[in-house]
């Protein structure tokens, strides 16, 4: 289901119904099953140096937390990734919410002692001061004005390593049910989000 988005009753015939299927995956969800095993499958090291905030957008077929961005209704993922392509931590919000406030869960899970890459949309001053609060530093470009002298990118080298979350938010693409929002429940869009980092993480480890 994770990979290709099937509905319950089009399980292979390998499965158990699909009532006990679904049983048993509420029964792993009440218990963050899903959750404990994202956390178990991320690395906590203390020397990282660099780390990524970025939001991709995902089309939205339905769910309580819809918005309009462009000609289709989608969902914002907001995720903090560290310098070996692991997302560490993400949110999910409305597709048409600001940067500035979808990445409001984000910042406590800051490690301290890094720089934080961030794009354009993430330039304002009062970001900036809630993460130099988490005793990290902040590398986001200042928007630039025609009347304005041209500003120049804070550590470029290190601002060229985020291509490392895009590659993240691609590598989830091969998860349909992850590509395309069927799930009307965003608790449950979460756990599959849960789901699919760790399986990323466990395929790493097994080649």
């Amino acid at each position: 289901k994770l990979k290709t988005g099937c509905q319950w009753e089009y399980l292979p015939d390998s499965y158990p119904p699909k009532s006990t299927v679904h049983d048993r995956y509420t029964l792993w969800k009440k218990a963050k099953v899903f959750y404990r095993l994202f956390r178990k499958t991320r690395c906590r090291d203390p020397k990282q140096a660099v780390v990524h905030i970025d939001a991709t957008i995902r089309e939205q077929k339905g769910g309580t937390q819809i918005s309009r961005a462009g000609k289709f209704k989608s969902s914002k993922i907001t995720a903090l990734c560290n310098e070996a392509g692991q997302i560490q931590q993400f949110d999910i919000g409305n597709g048409g919410e600001s940067d500035h406030k979808a990445v409001k869960s984000i910042i406590p899970h800051i490690p301290s002692n890094t720089y934080v890459t961030l794009d354009k949309g993430y330039d304002s001053k009062k970001l900036r001061r809630q993460i130099r609060y988490q005793q990290a530093r902040p590398l986001c470009p200042r928007r630039q004005f025609e009347n304005l002298p041209t500003r120049r990118t804070p550590k470029p080298y290190i601002y060229k390593s985020r291509w490392i979350i895009e590659q993240a938010f691609s590598r989830t693409d091969q998860f349909r049910t992850l590509a395309m929002r069927y799930e009307r429940n965003p608790y449950n869009y979460k756990q599959y989000w849960y789901l699919a980092l760790a399986w990323l993480e466990l395929q790493k480890l097994t080649g």
